[in-house]
């Protein structure tokens, strides 16, 4: 009997307790400070936004830093040969009509022509005692026409594969000459009867000359002729004294 009323007594004093837990205030959330990560007592710190930076493409260049930028001047045809002393400036002067016939800004090599006041030194022109003796411009881009030189002293001029066009000059100025060289051009007109008394060599082959051979009287010296490829006509003259190409 004792044993019942303890536990009863047990189970009202568990039920007493529960209720007692179900009516206790519970606090309210929104009555709890929000949190910061700002320290108490320190003022909240303003932040402004940085403006986006201007970028300005650099301009790429190829000169380097700190130099400045060269100035490059074409070859012109205004050169004066008023300062030239190591050649006559006549000859100096013949050079430059050469050079402003043919095309020379063009040519694939010009070096010096027409930019130094020393003729000797530009491009394949030779001088000999102080006169111009050899001029080669071999596969060098001229065009043009040859103009009528008057060089003395040159014993050779060399032009062969280039776009040279127009009648071929008859040279008389041109005393000393030894060795012509026209050949693979597009030259035209007819085949001039030069007078050309120690001219040996004579190429005017693959051009586009036209009309008759002449008799060459007046080239006692020459020894190798060449005219191949030509538009020639009429009776080829007697050349026994010359090695002579035709065709």
């Amino acid at each position: 009997m004792l044993k019942k009323l303890a536990t009863t007594l047990m189970v009202m004093l568990i039920v007493f307790t529960l209720s007692i837990s179900a009516n206790a205030p519970v606090a309210k959330a929104q009555n709890m400070p929000t949190p910061t990560n700002t320290p108490v007592g320190m003022p909240t710190p303003t932040i402004t936004p940085m403006a986006t930076p201007t970028i300005t493409p650099l301009v790429p260049t190829n000169t380097p830093v700190g130099m400045p930028t060269p100035t490059i001047t074409p070859t012109t045809g205004n050169f004066s040969c008023t300062n030239v002393t190591e050649i006559p400036q006549a000859e100096c002067q013949e050079l430059v009509n050469l050079y402003n016939s043919t095309n020379g800004p063009n040519w694939y090599d010009n070096t010096d022509w027409l930019t130094t006041n020393t003729p000797c030194s530009w491009y394949e022109v030779l001088c000999i005692s102080g006169h111009v003796s050899y001029i080669s411009l071999t596969t060098n881009n001229l065009s043009g026409s040859i103009p009528n030189l008057n060089l003395p002293n040159l014993t050779s001029l060399v032009l062969p594969d280039n776009q040279l066009s127009g009648n071929i000059p008859d040279f008389s100025n041109l005393p000393n000459l030894k060795m012509l060289y026209l050949y693979k051009n597009q030259l035209s007109g007819s085949i001039p009867n030069f007078n050309l008394p120690n001219l040996t060599d004579l190429s005017l082959s693959q051009n586009q000359l036209s009309g008759s051979i002449p008799n060459f009287n007046n080239l006692p010296k020459l020894i190798e002729l060449s005219l191949y490829n030509n538009q020639l006509s009429g009776t080829v003259p007697n050349l026994n004294w010359a090695r002579f190409e035709l065709g």
